[in-house]
Parts: C-alpha cells; sequence; structure tokens
C-alpha cells in the first residue's frame, strides 16, 4: 500500500493543507508576495517570492514579479540573474529571451547580448525590439566607420519614432552618435529625457556629468553630482566625484566639510568614516589619518574597521610585518567577542568588517610572498560570504595568472551582481577578457571602470593605454581631457596627452601642453616639457635644433649626466660619430672613473666598428660588476657580433653562473636551447620565467608554442591553448604562428588558416611556421598548396642549418612523403 496516499487522505478528511504540491505551495507564497508589495512592505514580499522559487525554482508568475520589483527598487544586477532564468525556461518565446538582451545592454554587458540576440532574431527577427537590440549590436561593431555608426544612429532615430518611443537601446544608440557627432545641447536634453524616463539608471547621470563638462557648465556640476549622490547614497564614485571637484578648486575645507557631514550622529557609520580617514591621508598625510584613527579607536564602542586601517596605513607606512602581526592579533580578539552573548550589538564586531580585516590581511601575505597563507586566509572568508568582493577579486587575480581565465570571469561576474560599477572588479574582468583575447569586451571593462571609480587616474591611464595599443587617439585624447576638467595640471594626464599630440603630428596642440607643463614648473614637468619639445622637432624632422637644444641643456650650469648622456646620443643618433666620441672623450677627461661613461664608451666603440675594443671595456666593466646583467649581456651580444660563438657561449655560461636567475640571462638561454633544438631544456627555462609573471605575451607565446609543436600529450595542448588565447588578435607574426598551430593542433583548420598565412608571409626565413602553413592547407584538402609549402619549408630549412630548422625540415619531409602516399 502506497502509504503516502494513505496519510494524505487522513490530512485530507481532517481538513488540513499539509500535503499541497509544491506548486501550490510555491503559488500560495507568490499570492502572499504580491500583497505584501501592494503594501508596501518590500523585505516580507522578497521573502515570499525567494520561497516560493525555492519550492519551484521556475515559478513563471514570481520570477516576472520579483525581477520587476527588484528593477523598480534600482537593484537591476540582482533582477538581471532573474530575467536571464526566465530566457532560458523559455528557449522558443521570443519576449523573456528580449528582455533579457534590453536589460543586458543596458547593463553594457555586451556578452550575454552577443548570445541572445540571434536567438530573438530566429524566433521573431519582424519584432521592433529584435531590430532595436540588432541595430545596437552593428552600431557597436561599426565604432571605426563613421559614416556606418551614423547610418545606425538614424536607423534607430527611425525606429524609435514610429516603434519604440520608450526603447532605452535606441536612446542610447542616439546619445552616444550625438557625443560622438560633439552635439551636445542635443544630447543633453535627450539624457534629461531619458533620466525622467528612468530616473534610477545611473548610467544616465554619468553620461550627464560627462556632457556637462564638454560644454562647459563647470558651475552645473556641483549640482548634478549631489543630485547623483542624494538618489544614489551607495554610489562611491559619485562621492569621489564631488571631491576631486572641490579638490581641483584648491577647496579642501569643502571637500572635508562635505565628507563629515556625510557621518551620521548615531549607528556605526563605518564607510563614512573611512572615507574621512582616507581624505585626510590624501590630504594631510598619514600623520593626519591616524590621528583621526587613534581618536576613533578610543570612543567607539567596536573599534575593528578602525583598527583595520591603521594596520593598512601601518603597511603603507613600510612596514608590513608590523601590519600583520597587528591583524592578526585583530583577527583573534574580534573572533573572541563575536562569541560572548552579552556584548550589545555596537559592541560586537561584524562578520562583514572582519571579512574585510581577513581580506586585507590576505593581501598583505600575498606583498610579503606568502602565497599559501594568502590563499587560505581566502578561501575562510569565501566560505563565510561568498559574494565578499575583495576576495572575489583577489581569488579571480591568481586564476587569471594560472590561464583559468572562465573561472576568474565567473567569480568576477559574482562580485559585479553585488557592486556593478566596483572598478577594481572591471579592471580585473579587462585583464581576464584579454587573456581571453577578447579586446573588444576588456575595452568596454576598462571604459565602465573609468566611470565607475569617477575618472579616477590609474583606470584612466588604463584604459588610454589600451586605446592606444589599438590606435584609437582620438577616444584616448577625449579620455584624458574629461579627467584632467575633473583635476586640472595633473602631470599623470598631462604627458599622455601631449605624447598623443606627437603622434597626431599636432604641433600647436603640442606645444600648449609643453607650455602648461612649464606653467607647472616643478622639475618632473619641466623634464617632461623638454622631452615633448624635443619630440616635436624630432618629429619636424629639426634634428640640428634638437642637437642644439640638447647642447644648451648639457652646458647649463645645473646640468645632470643624463643630460650629457642625452646629448651624446643624439649625436649618436644623427650620424655625428666622431663628435660624439669627442663630446664623450672629454666627458671621460673629467671623470674617468664614472662607469656609466664608461659603459657608453665601450657602446660607441662596438657602435662604430671597433668590436674587439669595445668587448674588452666590457669584460673590464664586467670583472668590475659581476652582478650587473646588462653588462653581462652586452658583452655576450659584443662577442656574437665578433662572430666569437665559442666565446659568447662561455661568456653566457660564465654570467649564468654568477646570476643564475637573471631573467635576461635565461630568455638568451632558452633561446639558444630551442636553436639547438633542446626543445625540453627550453620549457623548463621559460616555464620558470612563466611562473615569476604570467602577464608577459612573449612569454606565453614561445612557452605556447614549444608546448604545441614540442610536445604531443593532450595536458599539454590544453595549457598551450589557455596561454594562447590572448594572442588571437595580436599581429606580431610570432603570435600569429603560435595561435594558429595551436588552432590547428585543436582540429579548428579554417580557424588558423588565416593566421598561419599571415604569419607565414612576415616570416619568409622560418621553416617551421611554413611547415605550420603546408600542414594546414593538407588538412583542407587543399594539395598542390600544401605540397609546394612543405617543399618551400625544406628549401629554408637548408639555408639556415642549425638544428631546429633542421627538425622542421624532416616533419616538412615526412608530410611530403605522406601527401605522396595519400597518408
Amino acid at each position: 500500500m502506497n502509504l503516502r496516499l494513505l496519510v494524505c487522505g487522513l490530512v485530507l478528511v481532517l481538513g488540513l493543507a499539509g500535503c499541497d504540491s509544491p506548486e501550490e505551495q510555491a503559488q500560495s507564497h507568490f499570492e502572499s508576495g504580491m500583497e505584501l508589495l501592494e503594501k508596501g512592505d518590500n523585505a516580507r514580499a522578497y521573502v515570499e517570492f525567494r520561497n516560493a522559487l525555492q519550492l519551484v525554482p521556475t515559478h513563471r508568475e514570481t520570477l516576472v514579479a520579483y525581477a520587476d520589483a527588484l528593477e523598480a527598487q534600482g537593484n537591476r544586477p540582482q533582477a538581471f540573474g532573474l530575467r536571464r532564468r526566465l530566457a532560458e525556461m523559455s528557449p522558443d518565446q521570443a519576449g523573456p529571451t528580449l528582455d533579457l538582451i534590453d536589460r543586458a545592454m543596458e547593463l553594457q554587458d555586451w556578452e550575454t547580448a552577443e548570445n541572445y540576440v540571434p536567438r530573438a532574431v530566429e524566433l521573431d527577427p519582424e519584432n521592433p525590439r529584435t531590430k532595436a537590440a540588432q541595430l545596437a549590436l552593428q552600431y557597436r561593431e561599426s565604432h571605426d566607420d563613421l559614416s556606418a555608426s551614423r547610418e545606425i544612429v538614424q536607423e534607430a532615430r527611425a525606429l524609435r519614432d514610429s516603434a519604440l518611443p520608450d526603447s532605452i537601446v535606441l536612446r542610447q544608440i542616439m546619445l552616444d552618435g550625438m557625443v560622438r557627432d560633439g552635439e551636445f545641447e542635443d544630447a543633453l536634453t535627450e539624457i534629461n529625457q531619458l533620466i525622467a524616463a528612468r530616473p534610477d539608471d545611473i548610467q544616465s547621470y554619468r553620461l550627464r556629468l560627462q556632457l556637462l563638462n564638454q560644454t562647459g557648465r563647470q558651475d552645473d556640476l556641483e549640482a548634478a553630482l549631489r543630485e547623483m549622490i542624494e538618489r544614489f547614497p551607495e554610489d562611491d564614485a559619485s562621492e569621489q566625484l564631488l571631491i576631486r571637484y572641490y579638490m581641483s578648486r584648491k577647496d579642501v575645507a569643502k571637500a572635508e566639510e562635505f565628507l563629515r557631514s556625510r557621518v551620521p550622529a548615531e549607528g556605526r557609520a563605518e564607510e563614512e568614516r573611512q572615507a574621512v580617514i582616507q581624505f585626510l591621508a590624501a590630504t594631510g598625510g598619514p600623520e593626519a589619518a591616524m590621528k583621526e584613527l587613534d581618536r576613533l579607536i578610543a570612543e567607539v564602542p567596536d573599534a575593528t574597521r578602525y583598527r583595520s586601517l591603521r594596520a593598512a596605513l601601518v603597511a603603507q607606512q613600510g612596514n608590513p610585518q608590523q601590519a600583520i602581526d597587528d591583524l592578526q592579533g585583530l583577527l583573534e580578539t574580534a573572533k573572541a567577542k563575536m562569541a560572548e552573548e552579552d556584548l550589545s550589538d555596537d559592541e560586537r564586531p561584524q562578520a562583514k568588517t572582519v571579512n574585510e580585516a581577513r581580506v586585507l590581511l590576505a593581501q598583505l601575505l600575498a606583498q610579503t610572498g606568502n602565497s599559501v597563507a594568502a590563499r587560505r586566509e581566502v578561501e575562510t572568508v569565501l566560505a563565510e560570504d561568498p559574494s565578499q568582493i575583495g576576495a572575489l577579486q583577489m581569488k579571480s587575480a591568481w586564476l587569471t595568472a594560472e590561464d583559468k581565465m572562465d573561472e576568474a570571469l565567473a567569480l568576477l561576474r559574482r562580485a559585479l551582481d553585488t557592486a556593478p560599477d566596483d572598478a577594481n572588479t572591471l579592471t580585473l574582468m579587462a585583464q581576464a577578457h584579454l587573456r581571453s583575447g577578447d579586446r573588444q569586451l576588456a575595452g568596454d571593462m576598462l571604459s565602465r571602470a573609468v566611470s565607475g571609480s569617477g575618472h579616477a587616474i590609474p583606470n584612466v591611464l588604463r584604459y588610454v593605454q589600451f586605446l592606444v595599443a589599438d590606435g584609437k587617439l582620438l577616444p584616448a585624447e577625449d579620455v584624458l581631457i574629461d579627467a584632467l576638467r575633473l583635476t586640472p595640471d595633473r602631470l599623470e594626464l598631462l604627458v599622455p596627452l601631449g605624447e598623443i599630440y606627437l603622434r597626431q603630428e599636432d604641433w600647436p596642440r603640442t606645444a600648449q601642453v609643453e607650455q602648461t607643463l612649464r606653467r607647472i614648473g616643478t622639475p618632473p614637468a619641466l623634464e617632461q616639457a623638454d622631452r615633448l619639445h624635443l619630440g616635436m622637432l624630432g618629429g619636424q624632422r629639426r634634428n640640428d635644433d634638437a642637437l642644439a637644444f640638447l647642447q644648451e641643456r648639457a652646458g647649463a650650469s645645473d646640468a645632470s649626466l643624463g643630460d650629457k648622456v642625452a646629448q651624446l646620443r643624439a649625436q649618436v643618433a644623427t650620424g655625428k660619430t666622431e663628435e660624439a666620441r669627442t663630446y664623450l672623450d672629454d666627458l671621460m677627461g673629467e671623470d674617468p672613473d664614472n662607469q656609466t661613461l664608461q659603459f657608453l664608451n665601450a657602446a660607441l666603440k662596438v657602435q662604430s666598428g671597433d668590436v674587439a675594443g669595445g668587448i674588452e671595456d666590457y669584460r673590464a666593466l664586467v670583472a668590475a660588476n659581476p652582478q650587473n646583467e646588462r653588462l653581462r649581456l652586452e658583452l655576450i651580444r659584443a662577442l656574437s657580433l665578433d662572430k666569437r660563438p665559442e666565446e659568447a657561449q662561455e661568456a653566457l655560461d660564465a654570467a649564468l653562473k654568477d646570476i643564475p636567475e637573471g631573467p635576461d640571462l635565461l630568455w638568451m638561454h632558452a633561446g639558444n636551447l630551442e636553436r639547438e633544438g633542446d626543445a625540453e631544456g627550453a620549457i623548463a627555462i621559460y616555464e620558470k620565467l612563466y611562473s615569476r609573471d604570467t602577464g608577459r605575451s612573449i612569454l606565453a607565446n614561445n612557452l605556447a608554442s614549444l608546448l604545441s609543436t614540442a610536445r604531443e600529450d593532450e595536458e599539454s595542448l590544453d595549457r598551450a591553448w589557455q596561454m594562447s588565447r590572448r594572442l588571437r588578435n595580436a599581429e606580431l607574426p610570432a603570435f600569429r604562428d603560435t595561435y594558429g598551430w595551436i588552432a590547428y593542433r585543436r582540429g579548428d583548420y579554417e580557424e588558423a588558416l588565416p593566421h598561419l598565412e599571415a604569419a607565414a608571409a612576415a616570416l619568409e626565413n622560418e621553416p617551421l611556421v611554413t611547415y605550420h602553413l603546408g600542414m594546414t592547407y593538407a588538412a583542407l584538402g587543399r594539395t598542390d598548396d600544401a605540397r609546394a609549402t612543405l617543399t618551400r619549408s625544406v628549401e629554408q630549412a637548408e639555408q639556415i642549418g642549425h638544428a631546429a630548422a633542421m627538425d622542421a625540415k624532416a616533419k616538412a619531409e615526412k608530410a611530403l612523403s605522406g601527401l605522396e602516399t595519400g597518408q
């Protein structure tokens, strides 16, 4: 007999409801939650919704209502997760998918949008919302094509006017187009309408700040910032922007007054007090911050947060071990207090604060080389609070360094769910996307980090560097100018702006930056001004004027050795070798024991053709400075240039004996081993170097290349693939060869082909690269191309002759034999 049926039968007879199905119970929780929402009791309504979803995770009505309610309260990230669940529950319905796409685009989550737009096109291609989503992606792809992007903006305007007047996605396209074309007044009108329609969308307020800057409405900035602070009290970036606004006007007192006004009269107010402490440290130095901390530690019932901040300050002052000891003692005390039952809430340490202290301890442990203990602390925090942002950031950084980008990105998305605009999280996401080879998403994250940090200088510089590397000088200029409007006369911003103008050969604006630097007048500013001036002279091919400028600077009474070396190098660069020789002899006559001049003397001899004389000078310098890696390398290079390979090898062996961990010496040694055919020896060295710095693309390339060419096991290939993902958009031929060959090894021949064709065209004397291309032609069934290419590989190898070339020749000959026999 079915005992459950019997029990339920008895319950029904007794008139009880204990055997309602999960669906019925979920519906009951949903209805209760809706009633509570109508009464304005959101917190209890959310509890009911969560209860419903625990019983039936796919309860559609609850998911929709919960997502709508969260969005109405401004919690868009959490609502976004519910929208994603709805879309996945209904893969054959366009509505939930389009809802998810709209939210993804509003949150600038382009990865999600790109994944789901094809589904919307398949399900409902004529839906105006589908067309809007397609336009948004097309506009995103068209940014390098001004004509195409303007056409898309017009299409977006027409679609909005005809079918989607309230579309945020279309409005964003139009706004971006207006800003791009300098239509700032129209954009301000549009953004004000957008804010009226979506008063809880912080991105709109941030764009308004940018437009106020660009239109020169500095007086309106303060009011706009205060409105943002009132509307979004949890957004730290708005407060930081207001502080920087005051500081740009040198109104330190008003900035401090504002921060202190944010501290409530009652309650813990730890975040607000921390902002005051950080401000005091920045404006009054560590002594002012320490004084404030000591006062708070003596006054507040629970000083856990302030003791933690004090430890951080101790570390910044150069005593990390003392800070570690302080934090460990703090955590022991906090643990004991949390276990006491007779403490009030004000006296009891909060779990959040304790976890923040533990993360700080982990950071200091990692900085002092104790990575094992640091990881243990991070895992402890995440076990207690899986959403703790600092711990998620640290663990994701470790995973990225280990080339586990997918795992790192998963953790970072969890961190963004808690704080969507956290600049550190966004920066780490950018780094992970770069390691994955997705520069576009990386750029999006860096751009958001600039906005989320209120144009903080480190975030601005990272984004500018990224844009400049992609040749996007005008956007980089705009980012720097926006930052300079908020913090004028900052050297860190003026210098890269001047460099951009140099690259554009915009001499008038380069001169303006130079003049600004001279007006600032500090020694670093004047040094950068001189550098820009020389850059302009060089860019205008005014070599004699540049040399005269350097001679004048070197001849000044306060000229440094660096000034004199700069003149010497300019003489060499302009072909005035004899003048350089005479000038250097005069300098050495004045200071014969100066080893910098002795080094330059050796280098000039080598460059002038007296290689043997340079070698002798280098030997003398090495004898006097056996731990100087640069001198060792120059000696080895000079010996190689003089065609003395045995002596060069002896010099390398001696250098490695004296400086066994020298990175450049190890790099040279690995290259030699690779050419000699000792792939495993080279791999061992590259592994050592890579473990020290996994961020260097050239190290990743060399190691991945050897793992994929010298080994056949799947584990090595998988590791090579993880390392090489960052290379897929690279322009360097060697990087393209590595990525292409690994794609070939993974069976993705179509992906491999364009990379290997480009690499082989650029590296005409690399038989292994040519062999890789030949093998790809063969895999694609292009037998004639494969035969011709593999034959060329054999010919190249015979001309070169070293062991690695002969290995490539053997592989190519074997492949040719296989083509003839059909194997």
